[in-house]
């Protein structure tokens, strides 16, 4: 699992034959991703996810962007996130879902059916017995989950998030579609994502920007990243 860092996460799993426990104090998903669980602290709570280090999924483990997003929510003002609404895109183990429920705001948390088993482990876990986050399928694109979309978007939400969805050309159109479906005047979509294939990361831009207006935002981490891209959408008037 690496050398030894202190600070920013907390994994475990499987080293050599041993079961070790190391920290991080910067982004390394090459490591985070051979964990079998991690903990993450955000604002006085410790999140603890489990995650599957050999998973076939996407968002079977961690990725790098979701703890920047985390990271950032923890860093903002609480009236931003208490009793707010957010829907979250491609939650994959629940890092900034449950992160948010635990600050006070009242998230959904979605992904693909084959994702959300693990999903609902970590939520169920991290936040419990709660009114503040559920779970649902969503597969962006697919007719059948118009009817969860429409739900979502009855009413707009106060945000849109969406942490390291962008990966691959054949679904990430229908992302921003969603995106635009889910999304009234003033809702505030937010885009964090490290940069794994420059076709996607266009195709999704080049979609969203016919839909919002777009703005970087500032890095909620003191370390180097230039890995991760981090947006504000808007729909435009």
């Amino acid at each position: 699992l690496g050398s030894d860092m202190s600070g920013l996460v907390r994994l475990s799993g499987w080293e050599d034959g041993e079961f070790v426990t190391k920290e991080l104090s910067s982004l390394d998903r090459w490591t985070t991703q051979m964990a079998t669980s991690l903990t993450v602290d955000i604002d006085g709570h410790s999140i603890h996810l489990e995650q599957d280090p050999h998973s076939p999924l996407i968002g079977g483990y961690i990725w790098d962007a979701s703890i920047v997003m985390a990271k950032y929510f923890e860093k903002i003002p609480r009236e931003s996130i208490t009793k707010k609404t957010f829907v979250e895109l491609g939650s994959g183990l629940g890092l900034v879902g449950i992160a948010l429920a635990i600050m006070g705001g009242n998230v959904v948390l979605s992904d693909l059916p084959s994702v959300t088993g693990k999903l609902r482990i970590n939520v169920d876990k991290n936040v419990g017995p709660s009114n503040t986050a559920r779970v649902v399928d969503l597969a962006w694109g697919d007719p059948l989950h118009d009817p969860t979309i429409k739900e979502l978007a009855s009413p707009p939400p106060d945000y849109i998030i969406a942490a390291d969805c962008i990966y691959s050309e054949a679904p990430i159109a229908d992302l921003a579609h969603t995106m635009n479906k889910i999304a009234g005047p003033a809702t505030v979509v937010l885009v964090c994502s490290e940069l794994r294939n420059r076709d996607a990361m266009q195709l999704f831009l080049d979609t969203a920007d016919t839909y919002f207006t777009r703005e970087a935002m500032p890095f909620p981490l003191d370390m180097p990243a230039e890995h991760i891209h981090f947006w504000k959408l808007q729909k435009k008037r």
